[in-house]
Parts: C-alpha cells; sequence; structure tokens
C-alpha cells in the first residue's frame, strides 16, 4: 500500500483519529508522517532496553568483582573460590565471608541461626500434640452429639492431659 500523502513510498505507519465519533484512517510512510510531527512511540525502546541490559551486566560484574575482591586475610582464600568450590580456607574465612554465608544459610535452611536438634525436635512434638488435641475435640463433639458420655468423659480427661503437657521442653 503506497503513502497517502506523497504517494511514492510504501506505506508503514497506520494512523487512527477519532472525531465525534468518525473514525479516520490513514497510512503513511516514515518521513511523511515524521513531517507531520508523528512519532514512533517505540522509537526510543532499543535505547531504553541497551540501557537495561547494560545496567543488569554492570550489576554482575560488579558482583564478579565483589567475589573476587573479598578475601580471608588468614589464609587468603577468596570469596570466588569458596563459591566455586564450597570448601573454607580456614576458620577465619567464616569471619571474611560472613555475609555470603548468612544469605547461603538463609536460602538452603530458612534462617542463619542453629537451631539444636532437640529444640527441633520439641517443637515438632509440641505440633504433633496439637494435632491429637483437635483431633479428640473432634470426637469429643461426637460423642456427646450422641450421648456417650462416658467415651466423651475419657476423651476430656486425655485432652487435659496433653494440654498440661502441651508446652515444649526449652519453654
Amino acid at each position: 500500500m503506497k503513502c497517502e500523502i506523497c504517494n511514492k513510498n510504501e506505506a508503514s505507519i497506520k494512523i487512527t483519529q477519532i472525531n465525534n465519533n468518525q473514525k479516520k484512517e490513514m497510512n503513511l510512510c516514515y518521513q511523511c508522517a515524521q513531517t507531520k510531527g508523528i512519532n514512533n512511540p517505540l522509537a526510543h525502546l532499543s535505547t531504553l532496553m541497551g540501557s537495561m541490559l547494560s545496567g543488569i551486566i554492570e550489576k554482575v560484574v560488579d558482583e564478579q568483582t565483589k567475589t573476587e575482591n573479598v578475601v580471608c586475610k588468614n589464609c587468603s582464600m577468596s570469596l570466588k573460590r569458596f563459591l566455586d568450590s564450597g570448601l573454607l580456607g580456614c576458620g577465619n574465612c567464616y569471619n571474611a565471608f560472613e555475609s555470603e554465608l548468612k544469605r547461603i544459610l538463609h536460602r538452603y535452611h530458612g534462617t542463619t541461626a542453629h537451631i539444636p536438634e532437640k529444640e527441633v525436635k520439641a517443637a515438632i512434638d509440641f505440633e504433633e500434640r496439637f494435632k491429637e488435641i483437635d483431633a479428640l475435640k473432634s470426637k469429643l463433639e461426637t460423642a456427646v452429639r450422641s450421648e456417650n458420655f462416658e467415651y466423651a468423659a475419657e476423651l476430656r480427661d486425655r485432652i487435659k492431659m496433653l494440654l498440661n503437657n502441651s508446652k515444649p521442653e526449652n519453654e
């Protein structure tokens, strides 16, 4: 389709104008659209994308430089070498690479603090005890509705016993 203004060049831009509910369309070539002051809204997209990619690449390069420049003063192990091998060179590496180690520990364990196994076990027992209490409460309601009061009393006593021992050992 030819440009509707110059009738020479191939039309590459379609303009739609709506005025008083009247729709008017024009097919223009790039040069005629520019002379009419119509700019391509995507013209600066390549510049924008280039600067975004440049920023991302700079950040990656900065991170690589940072990992290469962080070095344990005791054994000369670099953070990059630690990240590549997963092995620390000495006890001082824990201090030298503290922020990176915290990030790694948090990613794998969900925390950066050590929780002793007995505390984890106590927390699991605590949770299991409350699940058992919930199940017993449901059974208790059923027993009361069916007027099985003897069984309901047994369930009530079992719930009381579990509640009296419900705190984890470390509390």
